[in-house]
């Protein structure tokens, strides 16, 4: 049944018994921003970038009109269990589309890592986002174009998953979601030569 699961929320013919879904649902959170009359729905991924607190990565917009040290609502899946905690505005760039958050804890998740390398044109990626603000979803995609700060994948992300990582076959983040262009059913994400430039700063 955990195949069977697996090979319909990726639409494809075969499960990889070496890849590790679990382990990208796990680290994928859901942010809730409270914008004036609003609330907006984004996601996030802890990812190991060597800083010294546990660290989101999400989209720029998902925090636009925070400010650093503002408290947002993250909700944590783990285990088929859910967590809702606070997390803490660190910095965002709304022209990189990339965001920082930063946790108290890890509260049981596993950091992933950063690709050292660029996804090439016609490579097989996968996609977590809270689609509709629901729990992280899996997506199998094909890039249409890369270059080093910019991504477009095939099929159009849902609203909800704005933020969410994009992975290589090594369960690496290679990409963030931040733009979707349902009429002609595709994704835009950030890559890492901008996702890196927010990081370093």
């Amino acid at each position: 049944m955990k195949y069977l699961w697996l090979i319909i929320l990726l639409g494809c013919n075969k499960y990889d018994p070496d890849f590790d879904y679990q382990k990208m649902l796990q680290a994928t959170v859901r942010l809730q921003v409270s914008r004036e009359d609003f609330v907006y729905f984004g996601t996030g991924t802890l990812v190991d970038i060597g800083y010294d607190y546990p660290t989101i990565l999400t989209c720029g917009h998902v925090l636009r009109g925070t400010h650093k040290g503002d408290s947002i609502f993250v909700t944590v899946y783990q285990n088929g269990k859910v967590r809702y905690v606070s997390g803490i505005v660190e910095r965002y760039d709304t022209d990189l589309e990339v965001g920082l958050v930063s946790l108290e804890s890890e509260y049981g998740m596993k950091p992933l890592k950063l690709s050292r390398y660029y996804p090439d044109d016609g490579d097989t990626l996968v996609s977590v986002g809270c689609s509709g603000g629901d729990s992280p979803t899996l997506k199998q995609m094909e890039v249409i174009h890369s270059d080093p700060g910019y991504l477009k994948c095939t099929k159009a992300p849902a609203h909800g998953r704005s933020g969410g990582g994009l992975f290589n076959d090594d369960e690496e983040l290679v990409g963030i979601c931040y733009a979707t262009y349902e009429e002609f059913d595709y994704g835009v994400y950030t890559g890492l030569s901008d996702i890196l430039k927010v990081i370093e700063e």
